[in-house]
Formats: structure tokens, C-alpha cells, sequence
């Protein structure tokens, strides 16, 4: 698999490349409906999904050998109160958010370096 953006990205249904198109005008009509409507939009397909399982097989193993680690406790607002809000109240329950953070220079041989270069 080639590293050409149109080997990466579903640029038929999802023409961002093409932004005057009647396609793509749609494409972001419907992204700001969706995105008014729900809060947020999904572009389900938007990465092939062989470039997903390529830079998952590749990156699995660096994150449990070589990534950063951070794990942290948080509500929504990142604040331990909010003034005018009960600390009984949902939003202030907590979550833990855990993250594995990989640089370029680790992983110099994946997909993801290559796009860049």
C-alpha cells in the first residue's frame, strides 16, 4: 500500500480534497447539521480501515514497550467544583482518562511516520 493520501483516506466519499465540489459542499453541510444537531460527527470510514489495522499492528507494541504513561482522574470540567453546582451532581463525577503518548523519532518505520515524510 502506497502512502498517497488516496491510498490513506476514503477521498470518493469524503472529498475534502476537492473543496469547490458539490460533493464535498454537501459533505460539510451535513457534518455541520450533524454537528448542530448532536454535538459532534462522525466520518465512519473516513481512514481505510486497512491503514487503521496497519498503524494498530505497528504501534501496539511500542505503546506497551516505549510510550509515555499517563492515568488521571477527572470529571468533564477538569475542576474538583463548579460554582453553583452540587458535588453530588453527574457531571462531576470522576473518570479516569489513561494515555499512551508515542514521538515521531519512536516510530520512525510505521505508517505514520510515513505519511509525513
Amino acid at each position: 500500500m502506497g502512502h498517497e493520501i488516496p491510498n490513506l483516506l476514503d477521498l470518493d466519499r469524503f472529498p475534502i480534497d476537492r473543496p469547490d465540489s458539490d460533493a464535498c459542499v454537501e459533505l460539510v453541510e451535513r457534518c455541520k447539521a450533524t454537528l448542530a444537531r448532536d454535538g459532534m460527527f462522525n466520518l465512519d470510514g473516513f481512514v481505510r480501515a486497512q491503514v487503521i489495522a496497519r498503524a494498530a499492528e505497528e504501534l501496539t507494541p511500542l505503546t506497551q514497550s516505549v510510550s509515555f504513561h499517563q492515568s488521571r482522574a477527572h470529571n468533564v470540567y477538569f475542576l474538583k467544583s463548579i460554582p453553583g453546582v452540587p458535588d453530588d451532581h453527574p457531571a462531576l463525577a470522576t473518570a479516569v482518562t489513561s494515555s499512551h503518548t508515542l514521538c515521531d523519532d519512536q516510530m520512525p518505520d510505521s505508517i505514520i511516520h510515513a505519511i509525513y515524510e
